[in-house]
């Protein structure tokens, strides 16, 4: 059913980003940021009420200036993206091969996972 099709493709989703994040965390460990990483985490994936991050709060408790905690809070969706990216990449099964000749590319480029995923 639909319903079940939605459900289960949520919950891979779910799983995908998961991992991406466990990534992140760790590459924040070994830089020794782990602190800073547990800061970010909930600024990772906007919250889906709408309510804004809260910069002046989290740069408070990381003592860092709110300027500098943006630059940080961007840099980690960057890289949760490219993680979240990676991830579907290992498990998407390999592209089909191009019909076209290298000299005559398709007239209409194909939607492209940075695309969808840029909303994240």
């Amino acid at each position: 059913s639909r319903t079940t099709t939605d459900e289960s493709a949520y919950r891979a989703l779910e799983q995908v980003a998961s991992e991406a994040e466990a990534s992140l965390e760790q590459e924040y460990r070994r830089r020794g940021d782990q602190r800073l990483f547990e800061s970010l985490r909930d600024a990772l994936i906007p919250d889906p009420s709408g309510n804004p991050t809260c910069y002046a709060t989290m740069a408070r408790r990381t003592r860092r200036s709110e300027g500098a905690l943006r630059t940080a809070v961007s840099r980690a969706r960057n890289r949760f993206r490219e993680l979240v990216r990676q991830e579907l990449a290992q498990r998407s099964p390999a592209p089909p091969i191009s019909i076209y000749p290298p000299s005559r590319p398709p007239t209409h480029p194909s939607i492209s996972i940075p695309f969808q995923l840029s909303r994240l």
